[in-house]
């Protein structure tokens, strides 16, 4: 018993020396000024807002309650401690276009730039069909502190305004398996249906995934935004599907060529690539999309079920039939319908205040969740559509 308090107090000791020349030292050094330029919220007072600004690496949407003036907005921002910003936050604009915001860092070293969006709610026009047409034919660099990665992104698209795709690019960015931006699963490609196109692959995490236990990177495609904050720790809750929609979908049309990998792969830990193959396993892609309601609880899908069949927000399904999912021979042409749930119904007043959101999601492996598919699966999708109908 004298050695265990012998110990103890040589112990309580050495935190109270540690703690002294800790608090020496940080009386001596002042604290370095802050690097980071960063926009961390951003609202708008009053009752103007259908949900929360949605916020990227260098753009925030803002989506609006129907009759709202956007010609004259004040958003209020938070930003990095020690941060400048201009214009300054509160300062009432014209978001009929898109507006910058300027963000400096409080050393002077870093800044950043923001397009803020404001997307509106648009009704469909009940003489004709309202058709949503993605050719991702738009395709952009966005910068991270490891790598440049391709976002693709539209512009004016009916029902949605103006948007950049979500991807796990800025995830696998991570990996620094990337040494070009074709390099990454989401990329662009010139062998398109009509054009260009985007093309998903499953790739390698490389050493880095086999260490995290997520060995495999499925390309990936989606309405909504991905949280890379979460990518390591929760890489499910990281992708979240959906964008407000004030219209009920009728069918998902498009083309799609895909090619599985040789050889399926899941993960596994106890491998030193931290993937087992799969004899006999052929991988499948997968595109859905899912309209569902939003809720104070449920912003968004995430990545763990999106489709599930127990989840009460969900109103109807486009999904892609399994005997369409594998190899083609070519590009190959579907149309698939929305599928009303069992007892589900549309309110005209929720799906006006913009209550109502659609899931979009491409994807070159469909178990890609789950850290399986074959390395190399290629998917590439043209002339993807939405339509509306009256």
């Amino acid at each position: 018993m004298k050695q265990i308090n012998s110990f103890s107090s040589v112990l309580r000791l050495a935190l109270c020396a540690v703690a002294i020349v800790f608090l020496s030292t940080s009386c001596i050094k002042e604290e370095a000024p802050n690097a980071e330029a960063d926009i961390i919220e951003c609202w708008i007072d009053g009752d103007v807002l259908r949900r929360p600004a949605q916020i990227d690496n260098d753009s925030i949407t803002l989506y609006v309650k129907e009759g709202v003036n956007v010609t004259w907005l004040a958003p209020l921002f938070r930003i990095t401690d020690g941060a400048t910003m201009l214009p300054p936050s509160g300062i009432a604009r014209n978001f009929s276009t898109p507006q910058y915001y300027f963000v400096t860092s409080e050393d002077g070293a870093w800044s950043k730039c923001y397009a803020v969006n404001v997307v509106v709610p648009q009704s469909v026009d009940e003489e004709s069909d309202t058709v949503m047409l993605f050719t991702f034919e738009n395709v952009k660099s966005k910068s991270s502190l490891f790598a440049n990665y391709p976002v693709f992104y539209d512009v004016n698209i009916p029902l949605l305004g103006s948007f950049d795709w979500a991807s796990g690019n800025a995830g696998f960015s991570l990996s620094g398996m990337a040494s070009a931006e074709s390099d990454y699963p989401t990329h662009s490609s010139a062998e398109g249906y009509e054009g260009a196109c985007v093309e998903l692959v499953t790739c390698s995490a490389g050493s880095f995934g086999a260490m995290a236990g997520k060995p495999i990177a499925a390309g990936n495609i989606f309405l909504g935004t991905f949280d890379v904050a979460k990518a390591m720790s929760d890489p499910l809750a990281s992708t979240l599907f959906g964008m407000p929609i004030a219209a009920v979908p009728a069918r998902l049309e498009g083309w799609l060529n895909y090619k599985a990998g040789a050889t399926f792969y899941v993960a596994d830990e106890a491998q030193g690539s931290g993937m087992r193959a799969v004899e006999g396993r052929k991988d499948l892609c997968s595109i859905y999309a899912v309209f569902f309601e939003t809720t104070d609880d449920m912003l968004y899908l995430t990545g763990d079920n999106p489709c599930s069949p127990s989840n009460p927000n969900i109103l109807s399904v486009a999904q892609l039939p399994d005997n369409l999912c594998g190899d083609s021979d070519g590009w190959l042409h579907f149309s698939v319908p929305f599928v009303l749930r069992e007892g589900k119904t549309v309110d005209a007043a929720k799906l006006r205040s913009g209550s109502y959101s659609l899931a979009l999601v491409c994807s070159s492996s469909a178990d890609g969740a789950a850290f399986a598919g074959a390395i190399g699966s290629t998917l590439r999708v043209d002339n993807l559509k939405v339509v509306f109908e009256y």
